[in-house]
């Protein structure tokens, strides 16, 4: 395979991708108003395979958020009800993980990853499939955008309530997250 690869020509590169700028937020409704979180932090990790300078996929994909870098703009009380429903004490972090995310890139530069994987609320591992968009920037930087709601009853969560339950929370919130991704670093020819 590797004399087949030379002979035409054909060369698969690995670099790492590291999360450069971010904005997330998790919005939701209650039985009062809609509402929304910024998610203030997130660690990303994983690692791009380029063949003959065309990306074909991202492999080995971690991102961790730690349930208390979730920020409510309606204050303590609703952060420490989502913690709750997090069951942060036990579960600190939530995780998403991906074998392999499949990309293709058009000749306008606009990306479209999608990556099937595991996400992991509240101690419940649940398989997902997350679907972005995006662009290829000039100075070779991807910028991804990726919106998904999720059910929080089917990760074992309780949504939410207020005032002895006359304030409830929806099941359904959509998480959003606008990032840039930088490829570094070649690791090894394929």
């Amino acid at each position: 395979m590797l004399l087949t690869m030379l002979l035409t020509g054909n060369q698969m590169v690995a670099q790492q991708m590291s999360l450069k700028a971010i904005v997330a937020v998790i919005k939701g409704s209650s039985t009062l108003h809609d509402w929304e979180s910024a998610i203030t932090q997130i660690e990303f990790h994983g690692n791009l395979y380029s063949e003959n300078a065309t990306p074909k996929s991202i492999k080995d994909i971690i991102v961790s958020i730690p349930v208390r870098s979730i920020k409510s703009k309606e204050g303590k009380l609703m952060d420490s009800k989502t913690y709750e429903a997090f069951k942060a004490d036990t579960y600190p972090t939530i995780a998403f993980s991906v074998s392999q995310a499949a990309i293709t890139i058009d000749n306008a530069r606009n990306i479209t990853i999608t990556a099937p994987g595991k996400l992991t609320m509240a101690g419940t591992t649940r398989s997902v499939t997350v679907s972005g968009t995006g662009k290829v920037l000039a100075n070779g930087d991807w910028r991804i955008s990726v919106s998904e709601k999720i059910s929080m009853t089917q990760f074992s969560m309780k949504p939410p309530t207020v005032m002895m339950g006359t304030i409830k929370v929806g099941d359904e919130v959509t998480v959003s997250v606008d990032f840039t991704l930088t490829p570094s670093d070649i690791l090894s020819n394929q």
